[in-house]
């Protein structure tokens, strides 16, 4: 029976992430099929889940970002925000614009009484400012630990306001793959969006998963390597 996947990528097999060794081992022990992750106390990541989600759907539009956490969790998000920027200064894009973030700004009342009120707020804001056809609402550490239920919210927040909302489950702390951040917006979308809708194939067209942090040469070599092939690329979610 398949399984369904979660969005954390040590629940799928052959999944690793901190090896510990050399190259020339990791190929010899994984060939031998006794590949094993090195087991460490700590490890400090650049990125967490929270902010490669945002990452991976900065480049929609009429969309806005509200990261249910405290401040400091968006502080690395510059980063992201300067790389959409380049991106559309490369692609030639003549007005380039920011993605539109809200944080709820969680605090230690929040960590005790819950932080559902400040989501509404966000929530209220993001559809005074900006009028947007989609709102994200991201999970946090925080939020994640004090139990607020980002998917109870988005349903009662959708009977007030035309925008769809989307929760995305993104806790920090649910992988110590960073990357899986990446997958969990994507499951989000499926779900919530496309809500598991197949459509028609097109033989020749392939469909490339591009977080905000491709560049225009990496984009246009990839679209030259696959024409190769008689591929042609539609990228997601641009």
């Amino acid at each position: 029976m398949a399984k369904t996947y979660s969005g954390i990528r040590e629940s799928r097999p052959e999944r690793y992430n901190d090896i510990g060794t050399t190259g020339e081992a990791v190929a010899r022990d994984f060939s031998n099929r006794c590949l094993k992750r090195e087991d460490r106390s700590f490890a400090q990541g650049l990125q967490c889940q929270q902010i490669n989600s945002m990452a991976a759907l900065m480049s929609l539009d009429d969309a806005v970002f509200i990261a249910h956490s405290p401040q400091g969790c968006v502080g690395c998000t510059s980063l992201a925000v300067d790389q959409f920027r380049v991106g559309q200064a490369h692609r030639g894009v003549k007005h380039i614009r920011n993605p539109r973030i809200i944080v709820t700004n969680l605090d230690q009342k929040s960590v005790i009484f819950g932080g559902e009120s400040r989501l509404e707020k966000a929530v209220q804001d993001a559809v005074e400012r900006y009028h947007p056809k989609l709102i994200f609402i991201f999970a946090s550490c925080a939020s994640g630990i004090i139990g607020d239920d980002i998917d109870a919210s988005a349903r009662k927040l959708q009977e007030k306001y035309d925008a769809l909302i989307i929760p995305i489950h993104c806790e920090g702390f649910k992988s110590k793959i960073c990357a899986s951040g990446f997958d969990a917006a994507f499951i989000a979308i499926n779900k919530c969006i496309l809500k598991n809708k197949k459509r028609e194939k097109q033989d020749n067209l392939i469909n490339l998963f591009a977080p905000v942090s491709i560049s225009y040469a990496d984009q246009k070599e990839m679209e030259r390597m696959l024409a190769l092939l008689g591929l042609e690329v539609n990228y997601i979610p641009f």
